[in-house]
């Protein structure tokens, strides 16, 4: 018998109920979430942030501004032990590109050490 994985309270998934809501109804919208990452070993996170912007191949924009496919991050803060970051798409395919921005973000930093704390923010969608 299999003994299923026990859920990680540190993952999230995109909800579509967020991006397509009657406001949305073409879908035009920008959506934004807010990501902010804990860990209680200084440098920790920006030496696993830089190797996870290396592996992603995103395109820098401005300084602490990066796109990738279809959508777009930046790092509104930082310290020795906390990043801040917000992620966020638009368009058509909204939903798609940032659950795979959020999923890829899981899997190659937070899923990793379970000493890494996470709180995810859904933001109101923008015009």
């Amino acid at each position: 018998m299999n003994n299923p994985q026990p859920i990680d309270p540190r993952h999230y998934s995109v909800r579509p109920e967020w991006i397509w809501t009657k406001d949305n109804e073409n879908l035009t919208k920008t959506a934004s979430l807010v990501v902010n990452l804990k860990h209680h070993k200084i440098g920790y996170l920006q030496q696993q942030f830089e190797q996870w912007l290396q592996k992603l191949s995103a395109t820098k924009l401005k300084t602490a501004e990066y796109a990738y496919g279809g959508c777009g991050f930046k790092i509104l803060a930082q310290s020795d032990t906390e990043i801040q970051l917000i992620l966020f798409s638009a368009g058509q395919d909204a939903l798609e590109s940032l659950d795979e921005l959020v999923q890829n973000l899981y899997s190659e930093i937070i899923l990793h050490d379970p000493a890494i704390e996470v709180l995810w923010k859904e933001l109101p969608l923008q015009s």
